[in-house]
């Protein structure tokens, strides 16, 4: 390629910028992240990452272990487990020997961490409402859908 298609080819990049999906992605999942943060320490969830919280949020009643926490977050066991001994040290989950398999272990929320995780979804719930009320409920559920479409794509690619 030579320089004038290359210039060409970058201002149309350029020129594109405001609507490119990847930026508009990056820019959402900041943003989002910012307001989670913010919101986790008016509640008194100042010691907690935003890396926790994917974590937390994907321990259920019956709780899970780390390899099956791993496979569902796609992150490495060696930093799922870095992460759950933090969590530990916090207060938000408690990890027990599994009464089907003694070798294994299941992760489980402690009273803080599902006291979170209930503020968490409260707190999501009314930011979804808020998204509803400025694009409309039928614009914001054809949004989802497309994302998760586009998610479901590129488990396949």
């Amino acid at each position: 390629m030579k320089k004038p298609e290359i210039i060409a080819l970058f201002n149309q990049f350029e020129v594109e910028r405001g609507r490119n999906f990847a930026r508009i992605l990056y820019e959402f999942k900041r943003t989002f992240d910012h307001w989670a943060m913010e919101n986790f320490n008016k509640e008194g969830y100042s010691d907690i990452k935003i890396a926790h919280v994917p974590v937390i949020m994907n321990i259920g009643l019956e709780g899970i272990t780390n390899t099956e926490l791993s496979k569902r977050l796609k992150i490495s066991r060696q930093a799922m487990s870095k992460t759950i001994r933090e969590l530990q040290k916090l207060n938000y989950i408690i990890v027990k020997p599994s009464d089907k398999d003694k070798r294994s272990l299941l992760l489980f929320l402690s009273d803080r961490g599902m006291k979170m995780v209930v503020t968490a979804k409260k707190r999501v719930n009314k930011l979804t409402n808020t998204y509803k009320e400025r694009v409309g409920d039928k614009k914001f559920d054809q949004t989802v859908s497309v994302l998760l479409d586009l998610l479901e794509l590129h488990s396949d690619l």
